[in-house]
């Protein structure tokens, strides 16, 4: 048998490098492109500026990531998503539970392991979306346009001496305005109830103002002393009340739902790993414990730190969401409420 010639063997040699070669540069290349690390992080949000100027710089120093914020109210910003679906964001910061669950197709499913570490009422509202704070449903009152007034419940919105002095944001088109809806009308006997839909009718009798898409004109006439009385929610009315703004904030005595504000990560997400590092840092104890110490949003971390000026939970009386019924019957629920809204 004649052995292979010197000449042979190298081809053969130079073969086998060839081939190893085109190996390792496939490989190279197709693991760089599946962890491809980028700087970058688009958040569309809702959320107050005070949220916002807190806790975005405090994620871009930890990580050295560069967040392209845009704000604007959910249902605008859910709005320009669905019409510039190519313009997608990575992360939708804010907004109840209804919100994602309703555009459930738009987003991916993420649950960060920090989450065992959240209050177990609000740690799984919706499959796609994680909470990161409650927020619950309150009266803010301007102390000089009430002063002969009793104001701690919502059945003394029917006074008639503030009718036409009551501020309220259109719940088609504000996530928080639909909360205080849903909250008001689990407080009057439920989401079905004749008598609770009769509170709601006469209430909507008493408006004075109703803002079709902004939840912060209900609070900000109120301080104005545009309005009276604002259907509006904690974390606003808390800082208003922190900067001795002639204003007080009443917890109605019926009860208040306290409502998750969730957070997801849009499908097409062009810088993924950094989504989901953010809302890791959003639910870590480290955020929350800035959530508590440094706004007046309420931290869901079982160890977070209370804001000195927040009451603590145990200490106001709440209603339970049924979010299932609230997010299957939303748009009953709105249809209903808009045969009610004077003309």
């Amino acid at each position: 048998m004649r052995r292979p010639t010197l000449l042979v063997k190298l081809i053969s040699i130079v073969t086998l490098l060839l081939l190893l070669g085109v190996f390792v540069v496939q490989h190279g290349y197709l693991s760089s492109k599946s962890y491809t690390k980028t700087s970058a992080l688009t958040i569309y949000s809702p959320n107050s500026p005070t949220l916002l100027r807190e806790m975005i710089p405090a994620f871009e120093k930890k990580y050295g990531i560069n967040v392209k914020l845009v704000e604007n109210g959910t249902g605008e910003l859910m709005s320009q998503i669905r019409q510039g679906f190519e313009k997608t964001p990575d992360v939708f910061f804010g907004g109840i539970y209804t919100q994602f669950t309703n555009n459930e197709d738009l987003f991916l499913p993420y649950r960060s392991k920090a989450v065992v570490k959240l209050l177990e009422d609000y740690r799984d509202s919706s499959v796609i979306a994680t909470a990161y704070t409650i927020n619950g449903n309150v009266l803010l009152v301007n102390k000089d346009l009430t002063k002969d007034m009793t104001i701690d419940s919502y059945q003394d919105l029917l006074n008639p001496e503030l009718k036409g002095k009551i501020a309220y944001a259109d719940p088609r088109s504000s996530s928080s305005a639909l909360s205080q809806l849903t909250s008001m009308l689990m407080a009057k006997g439920g989401y079905e109830s004749e008598s609770a839909w009769s509170f709601v009718k006469k209430l909507t009798d008493n408006y004075g103002e109703v803002s079709p898409t902004s939840s912060s004109a209900v609070y900000q006439s109120v301080v104005d002393g545009k309005m009276a009385v604002g259907l509006t929610y904690e974390a606003p009315s808390l800082k208003l009340v922190e900067n001795a703004a002639n204003v007080s904030l009443v917890y109605p005595k019926e009860g208040t739902v306290f409502a998750p504000s969730s957070m997801a990560i849009l499908k097409g997400a062009k810088n993924l790993e950094n989504a989901k590092l953010f809302i890791d840092f959003m639910v870590s104890k480290e955020a929350q414990d800035a959530l508590g110490k440094l706004t007046t949003n309420r931290p869901i971390h079982k160890e977070a730190k209370l804001n000195p000026n927040m009451q603590p939970l145990e200490n106001i009386k709440t209603i339970k969401e049924d979010y299932d019924y609230v997010t299957k019957h939303q748009s009953m629920i709105l249809e209903r409420y808009a045969k009610l809204v004077p003309k």
